[in-house]
């Protein structure tokens, strides 16, 4: 038999003289394992799970059960089949069980390349199950099957054994799947994979009650009284974390702890030497995220968001959020998001969460591809993808979003003919629940790349809100804007042959090689500028137009740029400035005939529990040209001058941007406009709301004792009625002065 493999509690922490404190957990390991079952332990990093097995394997060898590990992480080398993996799978059974393989006729029956998945694996478990002691077999680190392209096949595997060996009534044979997930969720639910397999152990922060605080108290070398209050304070500032807590523990024990105001002044020297040199639990947290490229750069932005107050902590589906949970450094409680106790807050901060964002940058700057595509004479764009119908991928009778860079590219190979390109997954949603965070993420993202060498951007969106999307980070990226950033989406997914999301994804590339120094919407035929174009249709291929506003370019034999259309070249001195703040609070009210001011007027005078008015803005979209009802009970005339006496911005928008040879004709357009409301001309809908919410954003908190809501009203209308990034600019004219990023300065 060979030695006992060494898990190291945690990771890096050593065991000799390591706090343990016991759990339920444990119990319920022991009992399955000698009962022959087979189960599953799943919990976030650093919960013990992997140390749940050391911890009692010598135990369990002691009673005659021969105790077998293998690590799964193996699954992410060149595995190009099943049957690859499971002669691998047979060699490390092998090699812990230091056997010949070649021995054996069950060994070479499983390895094999002939006979069904099932029966082959079924050969490799019946050796096991032939020894005559008991056995228990531990598969760790079992999400890295996920990764291959069989392992439903293999789930399916594993499933069909368990029903056939279950025959056995001596139940000799016990096998423990350890991951971040249940061993059952790493496929999808297709022919019976997605039941679980076995009883589960879901390992779980330590509670708060007075039984776990008994036993912490128990193991500190202080009286009764005073280690139940040690171990009280060691559980608030833990958060319950089973590793951090058993440190902090074993800290308190080694210093001889006398009270809480010691057990914070230890925590905060502690805090401030993992900050100088990280290790244990907060490195492993943050490499664990820095590591997982494909979802970093998300997690750490909602992370960031939420540090700040911009993300509401019940947002369960934020981009990065499992990436977050699965790392240990947040966790769900009461439907929503938290940090895991104080002790993790002070060290994992915003200025943590920014400092991991550059280490990201540089990390991926620093890959092979990066650097062979940094010596390519091809040019170079990003293409980051934030999910609707164009952003999926098909995988069977599925579709999702891609795993990683290699399968998005496998789906549209023929983007790598027009350019290198680095693939970046922002996040993934259906475009109705993209908000101004996400508009946020998708600037940042540009922003933080944009001395990265790439000649333009591509963001692959929803069609629902991306309009909305473009306007939105024009604004935030400004005037100084030097390169080419395209949005596009498509009406059908990439396997329909007929259909448009290859064709708009190439296109969108082929883009984002011009020189145009804009955010722009490509779609069908044309290019557009972000912030002129709105969706027209749900189904057409053309389903993009510019309504006042002529196309800056068109896909011709060539591309054909229409450069009297585009905006000013920025000097070259000018540097990109990020602007990326969009304010919440902003009531939309959509008029319909018939719908009542009353409804909405209480929503004017809303406060939070600090007494701030939360609504900051409103927007009246109108029936047609700025006409809003004006005789009562429907009369909005009196509500917008209630807002503006409240000092809230009023904006009038309308489905219908005006045409610029016309005018306001109708007394009904005024004089919403003579009450003080603020009108769109010819902004559409989707760039009047997104350069609204960001005009609020430039002047929050600006407003001082000596400022009226009248002059606060008079800011946010110098910013609407300025022409920013072309969203006013008439077509017929001739361009106007290159705007100066000091130009918005001097509204604010």
């Amino acid at each position: 038999m060979k030695p006992s493999l060494l898990i190291p509690v945690g990771g890096t922490v050593p065991r000799n003289g390591f706090l343990f404190l016991p759990r339920a957990e444990d119990r319920l390991f022991l009992d399955l394992a000698r009962e022959g079952r087979w189960f599953a332990i799943s919990g976030c990093r650093t919960m013990g799970k992997s140390s749940l097995v050391s911890r009692w394997r010598e135990e369990l060898t002691s009673e005659g059960i021969r105790v077998l590990y293998v690590d799964m992480a193996w699954s992410a080398t060149e595995i190009d089949s099943v049957a690859t993996w499971l002669r691998t799978f047979a060699d490390w059974l092998a090699l812990d069980l230091a056997l010949d393989i070649t021995g054996d006729d069950l060994l070479l029956e499983a390895t094999a390349n002939r006979g069904p998945t099932a029966q082959r694996l079924e050969h490799l478990l019946r050796f096991l199950q032939q020894s005559p002691a008991k056995s228990l077999l531990v598969l760790d680190e079992v999400d890295w099957l996920s990764h291959l392209p069989f392992v439903r096949e293999i789930l399916g595997a594993f499933r069909a054994c368990q029903t056939k060996l279950a025959c056995f009534a001596d139940q000799s044979l016990a096998l423990c799947f350890i991951g971040l997930r249940a061993f059952h969720e790493l496929g999808s639910p297709v022919q019976g994979t997605g039941s679980p397999i076995g009883p589960g152990i879901a390992m779980a922060d330590f509670s708060h009650d007075a039984k776990t605080q008994t036993v912490l108290a128990s193991v500190l070398s202080t009286p009764s009284a005073t280690s139940l209050l040690l171990a009280s304070r060691i559980l608030e500032l833990t958060g319950g974390q089973p590793l951090m807590t058993m440190l902090i523990a074993d800290l308190a024990r080694r210093e001889r702890l006398k009270n809480p105001d010691e057990i914070d002044t230890a925590v905060e020297s502690y805090v401030a030497s993992q900050r100088a040199t990280p290790r244990e639990l907060f490195l492993h947290i943050e490499e664990f995220i820095l590591e997982h490229s494909f979802d970093a750069y998300a997690a750490l932005s909602t992370y960031l968001d939420l540090c700040t107050g911009k993300r509401d902590p019940r947002a369960l589906e934020a981009p990065g959020a499992r990436l977050l949970l699965l790392s240990g450094l947040l966790r769900q409680r009461n439907d929503q998001l938290e940090v895991k106790g104080p002790l993790f807050g002070r060290y994992f901060d915003e200025t943590w969460a920014r400092q991991c964002l550059n280490r990201l940058g540089t990390r991926e700057l620093q890959s092979p591809r990066i650097a062979v595509l940094r010596r390519s004479p091809r040019p170079r764009i990003c293409v980051f993808n934030t999910g609707g119908t164009i952003g999926m991928v098909r995988r069977g009778n599925e579709v999702r979003p891609p795993e990683d860079q290699a399968e998005f590219l496998r789906n549209y190979a023929e983007i790598e003919e027009v350019a290198e390109v680095d693939f970046q997954q922002l996040f993934n949603f259906d475009s109705v629940n993209v908000s101004p965070t996400e508009w946020t993420h998708i600037a940042r993202a540009i922003y933080d790349r944009r001395n990265w060498g790439y000649k333009g951007f591509v963001v692959a969106h929803g069609t629902d809100t991306l309009a909305y999307s473009a306007a939105a980070v024009a604004f935030a990226l400004g005037p100084n804007l030097s390169f080419p950033v395209v949005f596009t989406g498509s009406q059908t997914t990439s396997d329909v042959v007929h259909g448009d999301a290859r064709q708009n994804i190439v296109r969108a590339c082929q883009a984002a090689l011009q020189p145009i120094p804009e955010v722009v919407i490509c779609f069908g035929s044309y290019i557009f500028r972000g912030c002129r174009a709105q969706k027209r249709d749900e189904r057409s291929f053309d389903g993009f137009e510019s309504p006042t506003y002529p196309p800056l370019a068109e896909f011709k034999e060539n591309v054909e740029v229409y450069t009297n259309l585009l905006r000013p070249h920025p000097e070259p001195s000018a540097e990109l400035q990020l602007r990326a703040e969009f304010a919440a609070g902003v009531l939309l009210v959509q008029l319909t005939p018939g719908l009542e001011p009353a409804f909405y007027r209480s929503a004017l005078h809303q406060t939070d529990a600090n007494g701030k008015r939360h609504c900051r803005g409103v927007i009246l979209q109108t029936l047609g040209a700025g006409n809003v009802a004006s005789i009562e009970p429907y009369s909005y005339l009196d509500f917008i001058g209630e807002a503006i006496r409240a000092g809230i911005p009023v904006l009038v928008t309308s489905p219908y941007p005006w045409k610029p040879s016309l005018e306001q004709q109708f007394g009904t357009a005024t004089q919403p406009v003579q009450l003080g409301a603020i009108s769109t001309g010819i902004m559409t809908a989707a760039a009047a709301v997104a350069k609204f919410r960001w005009a609020l954003a430039q002047i929050d908190g600006e407003a001082t004792p000596t400022q009226t809501n009248t002059s606060l009203i008079d800011r946010v209308r110098a910013i609407m009625e300025r022409d920013l990034v072309g969203e006013l600019r008439l077509a017929n004219l001739p361009n106007d002065p290159a705007i100066k990023q000091g130009d918005v300065d001097g509204c604010n």
